[in-house]
C-alpha cells in the first residue's frame, strides 16, 4: 500500500516539474521587449 502511495506522489511530482517545464519554455517564448523605467545617463544624480 504505501509503494501504491509513493508511485502517485511520484507521478505527480513528474506531472508538475513537466508543467514548470512548459511555463518555463513558454514564458520565454513568449517575452516581450522591456519597456520599463530607462536610465538617462545625462542625470547627475550626485551633485
Amino acid at each position: 500500500m504505501a509503494d501504491e502511495d509513493l508511485t502517485e506522489v511520484t507521478g505527480a511530482y513528474e506531472d508538475w516539474e513537466e508543467e514548470e517545464r512548459r511555463r518555463r519554455r513558454e514564458a520565454i517564448r513568449d517575452r516581450r521587449p522591456f519597456e520599463g523605467l530607462q536610465v538617462d545617463p545625462e542625470i547627475d544624480f550626485y551633485p
